[in-house]
């Protein structure tokens, strides 16, 4: 894929997700649908959904019971704030709460973060 082309698909997979938050309802739905839908030939550009965690955090626990089944599915990814990765990735993209859902690029670039439903 040249830099042109892959510039192109990123901005056009950037630019469905932020139009996932102005959808009447479910935003976490309409990113997980984006998210599946990058066809094959630009898989290695598909953005991911992280649940940041961190020890010790009863709300952390909550969340990650509220999205059991994405994470045993493999539609949402955990990351622990108390690994060297978490940590790095948080600190990177001035991520300062803990949990928090967020989409991250292939750079581990976060293109948004995810407000849990209200009443959530």
């Amino acid at each position: 894929m040249t830099d042109a082309l892959e510039q192109e698909a990123r901005l056009v997979l950037n630019t469905m997700l932020q139009a996932c938050r102005g959808q009447d309802g479910d935003t976490l739905s309409c990113v997980l649908e984006t998210i599946e839908a990058v066809p094959a030939e630009i898989a290695e550009l598909r953005p991911r959904l992280v649940l940041f965690t961190q020890g010790g955090c009863p709300v952390c626990e909550e969340d990650k019971e509220r999205y059991a089944d994405m994470l045993a599915a493999g539609r949402i990814k955990e990351i622990s704030a108390d690994t060297p990765e978490g940590a790095a990735i948080m600190d990177a993209n001035n991520l300062p709460l803990i949990p928090v859902l967020a989409v991250l690029d292939t750079q581990n670039k976060v293109l948004m973060e995810i407000e849990p439903p209200p009443g959530a």
